[in-house]
């Protein structure tokens, strides 16, 4: 693989796929976007998707109706405490503390997700932290692995962007995790310095400046030349 250039990522093969819904049961007719656990919540699922406006939540817990089918807030819109109250008042669904903070956590978590893939700007041109060589990152997820060390091979699954929100390469439309070693020059700075700064586990959006991306000469059709990318990173393991 060229040093730099991502999307020829295809050309490399990955031994494992994300599971990131691992800890969650399917849901019957519908394609799943998003899974939020909690190592603190073990048992506690909710499963999103971009076509839904309902959620799921599951309680391994529970002995019956472990399953549940919950509205999503508005769009654009948080959590509230009505909302919450709504939910906590239904005697039917026996919602404990944990549970509604739990719900609380993954909605929030999950309008940061469908944010980025729809790009509404309100969500992907702001809360960054900035670094002091000039990348930034938000975390949409955090996990509780552990941080990679220079030389790991990391396993990570991302979605890339222009500016303007146009996507030019999507290993999980391939099905097909990518996998490099860190900080050893076989991918863009911004990808070295940026996935040393996640946990096992975690998603995070970079925005990464032209120095430390494609630069000057971009690639092909595909990246013009002196872009800020961004990068939706899910870091799968790092071994």
């Amino acid at each position: 693989m060229k040093k730099g250039v991502l999307f020829l990522a295809t050309l490399l093969t990955a031994s494992a796929v994300w599971a990131q819904c691992d800890q969650c049961s399917p849901v019957s007719g519908e394609i799943i976007d998003f899974c939020y656990t909690d190592p603190s919540a073990p048992g506690l699922c909710a499963s999103f998707s971009e076509s839904s406006p309902s959620f799921h939540f599951e309680n391994k817990a529970r002995k019956k109706r472990a399953q549940l089918s919950f509205p999503l807030p508005a769009p654009h819109q948080g959590v509230s405490i009505p909302y919450l109250t709504g939910l906590a008042d239904d005697r039917k669904l026996k919602l404990t503390a944990t549970d509604l903070l739990f719900v609380d956590r993954a909605i929030n978590a999950w309008r940061q997700v469908e944010g980025v893939a729809k790009w509404s700007p309100e969500i992907v041109f702001s809360g960054y932290t900035l670094l002091d060589s000039g990348l930034a990152y938000k975390v949409l997820l955090q996990g509780a692995g552990g941080l990679p060390k220079t030389g790991n091979t990391v396993l990570v699954h991302y979605t890339g962007y222009l500016a303007d929100g146009q996507k030019f390469d999507n290993s999980l439309d391939r099905k097909q995790a990518f996998r490099f070693a860190l900080g050893k020059g076989q991918v863009i700075k911004g990808w070295d310095k940026g996935i040393a700064v996640m946990n096992v586990g975690s998603r995070y959006l970079f925005r990464v400046p032209p120095e430390m991306a494609i630069g000057s000469r971009g690639a092909g059709q595909v990246i013009p030349p002196n872009s800020t990318l961004y990068f939706d990173v899910q870091l799968i393991a790092a071994e």
